[in-house]
């Protein structure tokens, strides 16, 4: 049987749900703690939509598709919310490299694992479900280091920006209770107990937020993911134009 889909994405307003037999909402590029304003009008534009949707959807299932799945994940590697770009054209203009605390980490999600993310949840997600991939992270002094690659240019430390974050959030503490392991992914299960269903889940298989403090690869293993993504600057074409996923 071939369904119908309907993807919801940050800030693309109210979806029309009639004749949709899946909604699938992808929160991109955001961390689960909202300190700064960004992040709040995250929760209201973005979060807050995806619980109303399922809300209301349970009361109308009669008429509308039970609510569906969630892919949750942060910038993904090289595109225009990463800060490898940055370093790019920092490092071709000779410096300096600006960080704000070197041991500040962030998630290294490939193009290839968001892609596979949206996928494996359209396969395997339940109502309700969020889908969050077990993706590495660096510190970004590795991260620039990695991309320096040996040259002999001055890293300048900036300090941390009001509302920035040490640590990306991808599951919060309110979610561990209620968090299993599907292959490799977190899969958040829903707290609607009418989209809970029956049998058994499996147990919870964190017990703290998992944030990017969590996988953090070494400098080697940092470097070896840049080369095997061709995201070192020997590998990039300035004559392209648009964002260097890889």
């Amino acid at each position: 049987m071939m369904l119908r889909h309907k993807t919801i994405t940050p800030l693309a307003g109210t979806p029309r749900l009639a004749g949709q037999n899946r909604i699938r909402l992808l929160g991109l590029g955001f961390a689960l703690a909202f300190t700064a304003i960004g992040g709040q009008l995250v929760r209201i534009n973005v979060l807050k939509p995806a619980e109303d949707v399922n809300t209301e959807l349970a009361k109308h299932q009669d008429r509308i598709p039970r609510p569906d799945i969630v892919d949750r994940y942060g910038n993904v590697l090289a595109s225009r919310g990463s800060v490898i770009p940055l370093f790019h054209d920092q490092i071709r203009n000779g410096g300096p490299l600006t960080l704000t605390v070197p041991k500040m980490t962030r998630f290294l999600l490939t193009i290839n694992q968001a892609v596979d993310t949206v996928f494996a949840a359209l396969r395997s997600a339940k109502p309700g479900e969020t889908y969050v991939p077990d993706a590495p992270s660096a510190t970004i002094l590795n991260l620039a280091k990695a991309l320096l690659d040996g040259r002999k240019i001055k890293i300048e430390i900036t300090g941390i920006r009001p509302g920035e974050k040490m640590h990306e959030i991808m599951v919060s503490e309110e979610e561990v209770h209620h968090c299993i392991k599907r292959g490799d992914y977190y899969v958040i299960r829903p707290m609607l107990p009418e989209l809970r269903g029956g049998g058994k889940p499996g147990p919870n298989v964190l017990t703290k937020e998992f944030s990017s403090a969590d996988n953090v690869l070494s400098l080697k293993d940092t470097a070896s993911l840049l080369k095997k993504h061709r995201l070192m600057i020997e590998d990039v074409d300035l004559s392209q134009q648009g964002e260097l996923l890889r």
